[in-house]
């Protein structure tokens, strides 16, 4: 599996290499190829050159914001993506990179068993849709909130 990682911040990276070379193989049979880059542009140019399986890309980027690196990535592929936000982060900002095309979100400081688990639940989804083992199905539904 090829992971991309778009994040600036040095620690999170760290982090998320400790994660996949410390815990992965006990997760999961299948091994791991991890890049990463710094930028939006570079993200959006390495998910059309490298096809990665998952993108992990973080909210605060030079340049362009992660969610607007998920827009544009959105527009070309549906790779399984997890951004990842400062623990200050309102609902509101959450719910917006659900609406910009992330598969799931968290808060950092990112707990590694957690971005594992998220990573092979969103991988054993594809795999399912994939191999036709799973039907989507689509209801239009209209949610009302009176408070």
């Amino acid at each position: 599996m090829k992971v991309l990682i778009v994040a600036e911040d040095n620690r999170l990276v760290d982090e998320i290499h400790r994660a996949f070379q410390e815990s992965w193989p006990q997760t999961s049979p299948e091994s791991v190829e991890l890049f990463d880059c710094v930028c939006g542009e570079e993200g959006i140019a390495r998910v059309r050159s490298k096809a990665p399986d998952m993108l992990i890309i973080d909210q605060a980027l030079p340049g362009i914001s992660g969610l607007e690196t998920l827009s544009r990535v959105r527009r070309f592929s549906d790779v399984p993506a997890i951004i990842t936000f400062g623990k200050q982060s309102d609902a509101t900002r959450l719910v917006e990179a659900l609406e910009h095309g992330a598969d799931a979100y968290m808060l950092k400081p990112v707990r590694r068993m957690e971005m594992l688990a998220r990573v092979q639940a969103l991988t054993r989804r594809r795999q399912a849709v994939s191999h036709g083992l799973a039907q989507l199905r689509v209801f239009r539904s209209s949610l009302a909130y009176s408070g």
